[in-house]
């Protein structure tokens, strides 16, 4: 996905919601001492998180604007982080540099997923460990792009569609199976966990007002409006959110994810 993508809107306002999980992250895979490294940085909140515990940290991620984020971040939380701005799918660094490489729902997104995963092992140590995070397709994040882009979708050719051979999903990344076969002939071990991360939103009309604020879906949202069917997806969406929610004081909802933990091979 492009870094022009993630530069639309304020996307460091969404993940906020949810930083919790790069903090559960670090903890999983301890990191004091050790060289980390955290693919798809973002606005940081993984990698100040690693910092904060022990960790020599690197940042990596493709968009200036998050990455000026981070960084400004970084500096007002008095940690040590170096940041660099590069394509998580080619990352400029030797190999076995380090002995943690983290990514919080950014390698899911990478459209190559065994390239992606060859390049996560070969900049990670023998003994190190990978860890990252999907969304699992029942999220309501993905629920929220299945109703996006489905709406989307009716203007596609329906010979285009029938024919057309499904690609790579991020939610891949979410199916021990998909990722066992992601991983396939690498030299790792790897086990996963479902998790659950609770965000919260004052209201479903708030989460839709600040839908265009999330930069892959900002084009999606705008294109409805244009073609004069953002109400009809502005109902389905809010049908969902509120059947989602635990709470009919405010927005609360639980979200499924997947950690990967893959170990490499001493």
């Amino acid at each position: 996905m492009e870094c022009s993508v993630w530069a639309v809107g304020d996307y460091a306002s969404w993940g906020d919601r949810f930083s919790e999980v790069g903090t559960n992250l670090v903890a999983v895979v301890g990191v004091e001492g050790l060289d980390v490294l955290d693919v798809a940085t973002g606005h940081g909140p993984t990698a100040i998180a690693a910092a904060r515990a022990g960790g020599r940290v690197t940042g990596l991620d493709l968009t200036p604007e998050l990455l000026a984020i981070a960084r400004r971040r970084g500096d007002a939380a008095g940690v040590r982080i170096e940041w660099v701005e590069a394509d998580m799918t080619a990352m400029p660094f030797p190999d076995r540099s380090f002995d943690r490489v983290l990514s919080t729902f950014g390698a899911m997104a990478a459209p190559d997923q065994r390239a992606m995963a060859a390049e996560l092992v070969r900049v990670c140590r023998p003994g190190g460990a990978i860890a990252s995070t999907a969304w699992s397709p029942d999220s309501v994040y993905s629920k929220i792009g299945g109703i996006v882009f489905g709406l989307l979708a009716v203007d596609e050719e329906p010979n285009h569609q029938a024919n057309e051979e499904p690609g790579p999903m991020p939610t891949d990344w979410a199916d021990p199976d998909a990722v066992r076969s992601i991983f396939a002939d690498l030299p790792v071990s790897v086990e996963t966990t479902a998790c659950t991360v609770t965000v919260r939103w004052p209201s479903a009309d708030a989460l839709l007002d600040a839908l265009p604020e999330f930069g892959p879906l900002a084009w999606a949202v705008e294109e409805l409006r244009t073609d004069g069917r953002w109400d009809a997806a502005r109902r389905a969406l809010t049908e969902m959110l509120v059947a989602e929610s635990s709470s009919d004081a405010e927005l609360v909802i639980d979200v499924p994810y997947v950690l990967t933990l893959a170990t490499l091979h001493g």
